[in-house]
């Protein structure tokens, strides 16, 4: 919610001549629909969305956003398997005490 608030207000600035809610064609929809396309921009950072090349502004934001999301989705996936190699460890060793019990 923070990151599409972010980006709605992006849309709102007067740093950049073309906007995303110029290139996309929603400058002139209802703020809700506007927020709705910011928000699926950042739930879904993998398709980006059209950036005026001009917006040097948007274009860092995108930039940044996709990168925070990539190392989010890094450490998830390395936490997961972390604790995959550990189960997979405790498995095993207690595989190995039954066999010496044996």
């Amino acid at each position: 919610h923070i990151a599409s608030c972010a980006w709605f207000g992006l849309a709102h600035s007067e740093l950049g001549t073309d906007r995303w809610i110029d290139v996309q064609g929603t400058a002139q929809s209802l703020p809700v629909v506007q927020y709705l396309h910011a928000f699926r921009y950042m739930m879904m950072p993998i398709s980006p969305p059209q950036i005026a090349t001009d917006n040097l502004l948007e274009r860092v934001f995108d930039i940044v956003y996709t990168c925070a999301w990539c190392i989010l989705l890094w450490t998830t996936f390395s936490r997961i398997l972390a604790r995959i190699f550990e189960q997979t460890a405790m498995n095993e060793s207690k595989s190995v005490q039954r066999r010496e019990i044996r």
